[in-house]
């Protein structure tokens, strides 16, 4: 309860031990520079997909070593409480100052928490009218997946019409009928 750091260190600290004094959660440099460089590109509409792939392009340590950064990880970092100086205490709702130094201030975290949840999406390449797909990027199904594009021949006839991405990869619960392009 004293709010000591007892487990390992998260992505973006170090944990600090002395003989004299209980282990304290340090930040570590290297990573908070990737934070920060994280948020402001979030903040600028980057997607989280582009700094993973950036971040393993040029060769950055992951958190647990491996082989390359994925978006989760990204996001993984930039939403955890205690990027923002909080922690989570059982039998205790919420979040709680802890006493380590945070990397974010708590309001900027918050702010990048929910873009991060709210669905920070790739942007979407422009459509080329003469190829039909004129609606790609630009509607969702009623389960909040995007409507894709597609296209097949029958008997020398061409269909196009726009379906459910989760209903295309078999995921239960979307009803929505494909619908012609």
């Amino acid at each position: 309860q004293a709010g000591h750091w007892q487990a390992a260190a998260p992505w973006g600290y170090r944990l600090v031990r002395t003989l004299d004094t209980p282990p304290e959660l340090e930040i570590d440099p290297e990573a908070a520079a990737l934070i920060e460089e994280a948020a402001q590109r979030i903040e600028a509409g980057e997607t989280l997909y582009a700094i993973a792939a950036d971040w393993t392009r040029r060769g950055l340590p992951t958190p647990r070593q491996a082989a390359a950064w994925s978006a989760w990880m990204v996001a993984a970092a930039l939403r955890n409480p205690l990027t923002a100086g909080l922690i989570r205490w059982p039998g205790i709702a919420g979040l709680v100052p802890g006493r380590h130094a945070p990397i974010l201030e708590r309001a900027r975290w918050e702010r990048l928490d929910a873009l991060i949840r709210g669905g920070h999406r790739r942007p979407v390449a422009r459509a080329d009218p003469a190829d039909g797909k004129l609606l790609v990027g630009l509607f969702r199904c009623d389960c909040g997946a995007p409507m894709i594009y597609k296209a097949t021949t029958v008997s020398g006839v061409r269909y196009r019409y726009y379906t459910c991405d989760r209903q295309r990869r078999g995921h239960d619960g979307c009803t929505l009928p494909s619908v012609r392009a």
